[in-house]
């Protein structure tokens, strides 16, 4: 506030009090400031502190002035004084008597994302990549010039540079004059929550990690009422997992670079990143209402069962037929080189083998069928293991770890997998000479003997030796006793259920 605006206001508030006499004070003051306003071109402002703030103080200072018949505070506005001090002239939205309580709030505790909230007053800008938050009146943004601005990228691997290269960033920033913000064209009753999906999605474990299982954590105690703003938007990303999203949210997707570039959004409130609790996982500790990983499962039966109920155990072992197993076949690196075999020592068992060849085209819809009806889920260490999330109540989940990949197997599958009460999970480590790798090297060098020192390379060493180049050759009796291992756990818990 300038040193005219503070006198203009004094001037005004001394007469608040009936008792006090200073009238020829006051009228020397307020022409005095509006003098020296119009000299320096702000005496419009002079009158907006003062007209508004008088009519608001004891009314018998004005009748004082100018007598008791000679003024109607009761009587209606001209419509030039109902343009210039309507609510939207002065920053408020309409029926509001005063600015929304304003919060601009950013939680950077977590290794892995970043979270803001806002609330308030708030409008997006696409070409500039901010969305801006207005918690003030005119007056008060020429008054207080300070303003706030946090920049964020939307995605849950902030400490993965490789990752975050492809996620842009966004600007968000508290205005204190709404002059300064986005017109409104479109406006929202319900929140916005804002999110990438840049990084590495399109690989099926960083969809769900990243990005799917976050989004339930962020958005699901909303109960649909919220609006997603998508950022690096895929429209093939949202056709894959639509069912999903649609569980999550009532309101069509806006893409931050195409609807939002064409229109000004505004929003009560807006969630701007992901919240992350572990990989493939659901902390109820740490969620509003307690919602866990089965609540999360039974959204995605929601999503992808068309409404049809079943039985939450429909697909266990029954006596009338042979267990159901299905074997993820991968095609370019860790492949199974006995496969043929595998089936056939599977099916001596007692299963009925379902040989599965997922590609990023293959409907998530078709998937979720096939594997939440079968009683064991086997393959080996891989992007496409997250389909074990789609297993039914009373399955075995059995991930194969290649050399040099247990501690990635143990991390992103194993240890989720253990957590779920709803399944069993088994784990079979293949020994040196069920590695393709022991063809290729001598038997003591070490990406046989100590795949730890390779691990201790780096990611990109471990990828290039072991995801890249080792298919598996398993052991057929071994693998024999597994199997019988998954068909005692579906036996116990058919009992049981």
């Amino acid at each position: 506030m300038t040193l005219l605006e503070r006198l203009a206001l004094a001037a005004v508030s001394l007469h608040s009090d009936k008792k006090r006499k200073g009238f020829p004070l006051l009228m020397i003051i307020i022409l005095v400031a509006l003098f020296v306003g119009l000299q320096s071109g702000c005496a419009m402002s002079l009158l907006k502190i003062m007209i508004p703030t008088a009519t608001t103080l004891n009314n018998g200072w004005m009748r004082s002035m100018i007598g008791e018949n000679e003024v109607n505070l009761a009587s209606a506005p001209t419509e030039q004084e109902e343009r210039y001090y309507s609510p939207a002239a002065l920053g408020f939205r309409e029926n509001e008597t005063r600015p929304r309580e304003s919060t601009l709030i950013c939680d950077r505790s977590s290794h892995r994302t970043d979270v803001c909230i806002m609330k308030g007053d708030i409008s997006t800008h696409s070409a500039s990549s901010t969305i801006f938050l207005v918690s003030g009146t005119p007056e008060s943004g020429r008054q207080e010039q300070q303003e706030q601005k946090f920049k964020i990228k939307p995605y849950t691997r902030k400490w993965d540079s490789h990752a975050m290269a492809s996620v842009d960033e966004l600007s968000l920033e508290r205005l204190r004059d709404p002059a300064y913000a986005p017109q409104c064209q479109v406006t929202h009753s319900v929140p916005a929550l804002v999110f990438s999906t840049g990084g590495y999605t399109g690989n099926l474990f960083h969809d769900f990690t990243d990005v799917i299982v976050p989004l339930f954590i962020t958005s699901y105690h909303l109960k649909g009422q919220v609006v997603f703003i998508i950022l690096n938007h895929k429209p093939w990303w949202t056709r894959k997992f639509g069912d999903i999203i649609r569980q999550l949210s009532s309101y069509d997707i806006l893409d931050f670079r195409k609807e939002i570039n064409t229109e000004t959004h505004c929003f009560p409130e807006a969630i701007v990143g992901l919240r992350f609790h572990e990989d493939l996982w659901v902390n109820p500790a740490l969620t509003q209402y307690n919602h866990t990983i089965t609540d999360f499962q039974k959204m995605l039966s929601r999503a992808f069962e068309d409404g049809n109920k079943r039985s939450i155990f429909q697909y266990s072992l029954l006596k009338s037929r042979s267990p159901k197993l299905v074997l993820i076949d991968r095609k370019r690196s860790r492949v199974f080189l006995n496969q043929k075999e595998i089936v056939e020592v599977a099916e001596k068992v007692g299963f009925r083998v379902i040989v599965l060849s997922p590609n990023v085209n293959t409907p998530m819809k078709e998937m979720y069928t096939i594997i939440n009806s079968c009683d064991v889920f086997m393959g080996i260490h891989g992007a496409a293991l997250t389909h074990f999330l789609f297993l039914p109540p009373g399955a075995v989940f059995v991930q194969v770890v290649p050399l040099g990949l247990g501690w990635a197997s143990r991390t992103f599958f194993r240890k989720p997998a253990m957590k779920m009460d709803s399944i069993s999970y088994l784990e079979y480590p293949i020994l040196p000479q069920e590695s393709s790798l022991y063809d290729e090297y001598p038997k003591d060098h070490p990406y046989l003997r100590d795949p730890r020192s390779v691990n201790a390379k780096g990611w990109e060493e471990t990828k290039k030796v072991y995801l890249d180049n080792q298919n598996v050759k398993l052991h057929l009796p071994r693998l024999e006793r597994m199997f019988i291992k998954a068909l005692d756990l579906i036996h116990s818990r058919s009992n049981v259920n």
